[in-house]
């Protein structure tokens, strides 16, 4: 009797469950990883969102319902992002015009005044507005947008900067010369601040060095120089005191280029320096 029944269970019910139970397993995994799949690419699409950009989102339209809400709630977190950017930049923008405002008065008052004492405090006045705009210039930078990236021609866009650069630069008692290197490229990013990191570097370079210095504005495919050339030795007695006037001016231009991606380098020269933009 032992011997019939564990045949009929063997021949009724281990071989006809093994085979459905394979099935239902099989199935079960296949429709488990067809519905998990828009979720997989969503998780890979997350990886490559970038926070700073407003236009960043997920697809959620072939998601399963359930997790379609998590798609939902993520994008919500994003337009919040990009809302808070946009107010941080609206009180940036208020905090430098409510302190440049009466900044200039003061500069305009000045003016009136025949002292070589007033001549000094308007001096001290343009440096205290540079600062000011350079403190706004970098919170901008922190709250800034990547989704309005453009494609920007480097040489074309050097050589109308320098040009804009140059009077100033020959009425400081220096010197500038441009150079296209290579066949003009053009690249993603922002022209305004390509154009503010440029004048940063050319501004840093007339400011922190000798009268009679040469400015050297490279530009090719992927890159932007700045070099200063004196054949004076300046370099050991001011570079030390001039290390630390430069700080927020290439604090800016390494956020720029953070914000494109490229790659900062700055070498000392025997007869100066060169700051170096790799994109």
């Amino acid at each position: 009797m032992s011997a019939v029944l564990w045949n009929e269970i063997i021949e009724h019910l281990v071989v006809p469950m093994s085979i459905l139970l394979v099935l239902v397993f099989g199935a079960t995994l296949l429709s488990v990883r067809q519905a998990l799949r828009p979720v997989r690419a969503a998780a890979d699409a997350a990886d490559q969102i970038d926070p700073m950009n407003s236009n960043s989102h997920l697809k959620f339209d072939k998601m399963p319902r359930e997790v379609a809400h998590l798609a939902v709630a993520v994008n919500r977190a994003f337009e919040r992002v990009a809302e808070l950017m946009k107010s941080q930049k609206t009180l940036t923008s208020g905090i430098a015009h409510e302190i440049r405002t009466p900044l200039a008065a003061m500069k305009l008052e000045l003016g009136h005044i025949d002292h070589p004492r007033a001549r000094r405090v308007e001096a001290d006045l343009d440096d205290l507005v540079q600062f000011v705009g350079q403190l706004t210039t970098l919170a901008r930078l922190e709250s800034f947008d990547h989704g309005v990236f453009e494609p920007v021609e480097l040489v074309e866009l050097s050589s109308s900067t320098v040009e804009q650069l140059a009077p100033w630069v020959y009425k400081n008692a220096h010197s500038l010369e441009f150079i296209a290197v290579g066949e003009a490229a053009v690249i993603q990013g922002v022209a305004a601040l390509l154009r503010d990191a440029l004048r940063n570097l050319s501004e840093n370079a007339v400011r922190h060095t000798p009268a009679g210095t040469h400015i050297v504005v490279r530009a090719g495919p992927d890159f932007i120089s700045v070099e200063d050339q004196d054949p004076k030795d300046w370099v050991l007695n001011t570079v030390k005191s001039a290390g630390d006037n430069l700080g927020i001016g290439l604090t800016i231009v390494r956020r720029i280029v953070d914000i494109h991606e490229g790659r900062f380098d700055r070498k000392m020269l025997p007869s100066g320096s060169i700051v170096t933009i790799i994109f």
